[in-house]
């Protein structure tokens, strides 16, 4: 007969074993865990390969022509990346011959990216034109007649760029492609604003595909370039309410 003070006899299975065997299931949840981290991010990785943004998301919207590009100065990933691949902007200006780089963004000598731009231009030989505007809004008409004008007299090659080198330079390159190389317009809008380049129609930036809506919904068989000039004004001051610019 066992004692007051024997010592207690722990039921069959019980003991350090769960213990050990739940100290086992953590490095292996830890290491799935990890795992699946890494295949997420290697997914994200070949994506932006994939759909072109990666390397300054540089393209030809028509080969020796017109180019288009993200931001390829300053300290940005789209810059950064840019030189990896050698697509800075100097390599792209003496590779493809640029004879005016057109900037869709803002920027101002206190911008390191703008000043680096306006240098390169310069040293490269290349004319530098500003056609600022916003990817969260058509684009005013006055902004519409600057870039006509530009396509219009423009030393070619042209470059044109924005930030990202997606929504604003989409817009841009829809309007080169199918006014001055006459591409269909539902061709030119699908190869140029599009998600290979980083574009996708949801949020603020979906104004860059409302604008060729609306064309389509009020041009009446005009020509885009003629409604742009003379219905696109009154439309833009009507949805807008800016005043007559």
């Amino acid at each position: 007969m066992e004692g007051p003070n024997a010592p207690t006899r722990e039921p069959a299975g019980s003991g350090a074993r769960p213990a050990t065997a739940g100290a086992a299931r953590r490095p292996r949840r830890l290491r799935r865990a990890v795992a699946i981290f890494l295949c997420f991010a290697l997914a994200i990785i070949l994506f932006v390969c994939y759909i072109g943004v990666f390397g300054g998301n540089v393209h030809a919207i028509q080969p020796g022509r017109a180019y288009r590009s993200a931001t390829l100065t300053g300290f940005s990933y789209n810059s950064l990346s840019a030189r990896l691949f050698g697509n800075d902007l100097d390599s792209v200006i003496r590779r493809d011959h640029i004879g005016t780089v057109v900037c869709l963004r803002s920027g101002s000598a206190s911008d390191d990216w703008y000043r680096e731009e306006l240098a390169i231009s310069r040293r490269d030989g290349a004319d530098h034109r500003d056609i600022p505007f916003s990817a969260r809004a058509m684009p005013s008409p006055g902004t519409l007649v600057k870039l006509l004008d530009t396509f219009d007299h423009a030393r070619y090659p042209i470059l044109l760029h924005c930030q990202a080198g997606a929504d604003r330079t989409g817009l841009a390159s829809t309007l080169y492609a199918t006014l001055y190389e006459h591409e269909p317009l539902d061709r030119a809008e699908s190869e140029e604003l599009t998600w290979r380049y980083g574009h996708f129609p949801v949020g603020r930036t979906r104004a860059m595909d409302d604008f060729f809506s609306l064309y389509r919904r009020d041009a009446n068989g005009m020509d885009l370039r003629t409604w742009i000039l003379t219905r696109y004004p009154k439309l833009f001051r009507q949805q807008s309410g800016a005043a007559p610019e």
